[in-house]
């Protein structure tokens, strides 16, 4: 039990009834490169006021799109054809939670987006959870801010994993408009 695998999975409700059952994402390059930076940090030099580095779930969202047969790429960092203006519809409610793994050994985040009935509309063939990404890190460990006033530094959210019809992940369906729509992103690391 020395090994862990890392593995993102996908569950979409409508109303109560489950449409996607744990389906298994795809991580980007963009979601590596963040993990392994995050990893990477050994020390955060800060010069002059208040300065926050943000990571992973600083301004983190979900996203729905349209396409059917764009697979997803290592290097994609957006949806092919969001639904609304560019990255896409905003969820009404996001919020995560966290799962020890103290007893079993899999340990997880879940982030959960929820939009209201009517809050969105289409045929949904693609979806991404985007969070933060860390550009501080350096190949030696290190972070360095600077700025004299209240400064978020690197805040900026990119697509870190992806699941799509394309990839045979799930089947396209149709938005309920009368039924909220719910999606939880799992991201665990578990013993292999």
């Amino acid at each position: 039990m020395s090994d862990a695998l890392m593995t993102g999975l996908v569950t979409v409700k409508q109303g109560d009834v489950v449409i996607i059952d744990n389906a298994k994402n795809h991580f980007t390059n963009y979601g590596m490169e963040t993990l392994l930076c995050d990893l990477n940090i050994s020390y955060l030099s800060v010069i002059s006021h208040v300065i926050c580095t943000c990571f992973g779930s600083y301004s983190w969202s979900m996203y729905l799109g349209t396409n059917t047969t764009v697979g997803t790429t290592p290097t994609m960092t957006a949806l092919n054809s969001p639904i609304g203006t560019t990255p896409g519809t905003v969820p009404t409610t996001a919020n995560e939670s966290f799962i020890s793994g103290a007893t079993n050994g899999t340990w997880a985040t879940v982030w959960s987006a929820m939009w209201t009935q009517g809050s969105i509309s289409g045929t949904v063939g693609e979806m991404a959870l985007y969070l933060c990404y860390n550009t501080t890190g350096t190949a030696n460990g290190a972070a360095y801010v600077s700025g004299s006033s209240d400064t978020f530094a690197n805040s900026t959210a990119g697509m870190y994993s992806r699941l799509s019809v394309a990839d045979g992940d799930f089947n396209a369906f149709a938005i309920n408009t009368t039924q909220p729509l719910t999606v939880d992103w799992k991201i665990q690391i578990a013993y292999s």
